[in-house]
């Protein structure tokens, strides 16, 4: 909400709020993003489009691409991406994306991209999950500096929105699908 509201004043691309934790974490279709405090990454970024909306399929899946790549320069290696916005580990969710769209449908747009992100995830805190899930610290075996970690994921995000912005998913499309976990495997709609 609160780069939701800086873009509708203004704000220029690249604004980054990062949260230590969140009241009213959101996931797709209003699922809660449990948000324990000081424990993972609670990221959003703004980035303004000269590109109309429709242009902007496959925003979503680009941005996994940057997370995807975060992770492998921590060391994660077999991270995969789950359409249309989870990475997951052993089947496990281990981030999540989301994205909130404020502009005109056939001119400049502002997209505010969130980046939720298991670093260090309390059992306690994850019993309310609904689903399997894991922190880039149990995958990894070994401590995290959040921070570090933060700065690489933005730098990777930003890295993908020029990419994209140039090429649409076009260009990240095949990185995308060496990565995609439903590749090649039956699945139930």
């Amino acid at each position: 909400r609160y780069l939701m509201n800086k873009a509708r004043l203004g704000a220029p691309s690249g604004q980054v709020c990062l949260s230590e934790r969140q009241q009213a974490g959101r996931g797709r279709r209003g699922r809660d993003w449990v948000s324990p405090f000081g424990a993972n990454i609670y990221l959003s970024l703004l980035w303004r489009f000269t590109l109309n909306a429709e242009s902007l399929a496959g925003l979503g899946l680009a941005v996994g691409v940057a997370v995807n790549r975060a992770l492998r320069e921590a060391g994660l290696t077999d991270a995969g991406l789950k359409w249309p916005n989870d990475i997951l580990w052993q089947n496990r969710k281990l981030a999540g994306i989301l994205l909130e769209m404020t502009g005109e449908m056939s001119g400049p747009c502002a997209v505010v991209i969130g980046v939720g992100v298991n670093v260090r995830m309390p059992a306690s805190a994850a019993r309310t999950l609904d689903q399997p899930w894991v922190d880039l610290e149990t995958a990894l075996s070994r401590p995290v500096l959040r921070n570090q970690f933060a700065a690489k994921l933005i730098q990777h995000i930003i890295c993908v929105l020029k990419e994209f912005e140039l090429f649409g998913f076009n260009g990240l499309q095949q990185e995308w699908a060496q990565h995609d976990l439903a590749n090649g495997k039956p699945i139930v709609l």
